[in-house]
């Protein structure tokens, strides 16, 4: 029942809301005296709870001998309304997009602060469908970021994308892991070559990421020219670097 109340939270039922949903669908025909009694909650709430059901096309009313009596719309209008709000908010993603690159254009530069960040830019490359090259990638990287890598190299593997990793030293171990994932190559820098900053390069975009601690900062540059520039420069590290 806890799982079934929380749904309908999710769906975007106040918790009153659910309480008394439910209690018309399992009781009606009932009366609102009737679901306050049952529910726990005060009549004037109750009423006012149901007034939104109805609005919301989830209660009908009628008349019974003495009061009004309420009954339960089925369940599956509430799949329907679910799969109408999707829908506009899908749309309203679309428009965002739309929104989000005019300001690209003029804004080459931005940072990201926290795990969570760094997790949406990766998911953002997926977007972008372009093959992604990475180096100086240290040893607490994977710790940091926990399960997301599996979801996330699962996504790109699905659509085909290929990675190429430089390592560095000391996280030379993750090598034999990664080189087993679909479309990936994966090497490690020589000692001397171990680089302080996480640089990933896919597309347009150079995403420098300085791993302290649990603390994770990200720098993003949106130039092709820059882009290329650090592509050249992986080139030359990976010719030097170690299978």
């Amino acid at each position: 029942m806890d799982d079934i109340k929380q749904c309908l939270i999710d769906a975007g039922f106040t918790p009153i809301e659910v309480s008394t949903y439910l209690s018309i669908l399992a009781d009606g025909p009932v009366s609102a005296g009737k679901v306050a009694k049952t529910t726990g909650n005060y009549r004037a709430n109750t009423y006012q709870a149901i007034e939104r059901l109805k609005a919301k096309g989830f209660v009908s009313e009628t008349q019974g001998k003495s009061s009004k009596m309420f009954i339960a719309s089925s369940p599956d209008h509430i799949l329907e309304e679910s799969k109408l709000k999707q829908k506009a908010l899908e749309n309203a993603v679309a428009q965002m997009k739309l929104m989000r690159s005019t300001s690209i254009m003029t804004t080459q530069m931005r940072m990201i602060e926290g795990v969570n960040g760094w997790r949406n830019l990766l998911n953002e490359f997926l977007v972008i469908g372009k093959e992604r090259v990475v180096y100086g990638v240290p040893n607490n990287a994977v710790e940091l970021m926990g399960d997301f890598f599996d979801q996330y190299h699962k996504k790109r593997a699905k659509q085909k994308l290929k990675l190429w990793h430089l390592f560095n030293h000391d996280a030379k171990a993750r090598i034999e892991t990664t080189n087993r994932l679909p479309y990936t190559k994966s090497r490690y820098l020589p000692k001397e070559l171990d680089q302080p900053v996480s640089t990933s390069v896919c597309g347009s975009l150079v995403a420098l990421t300085v791993y302290q601690g649990k603390t994770v900062q990200t720098i993003v540059i949106d130039n092709a020219a820059i882009a290329d520039a650090y592509r050249q420069y992986f080139e030359f590290l990976w010719k030097n670097a170690k299978c």
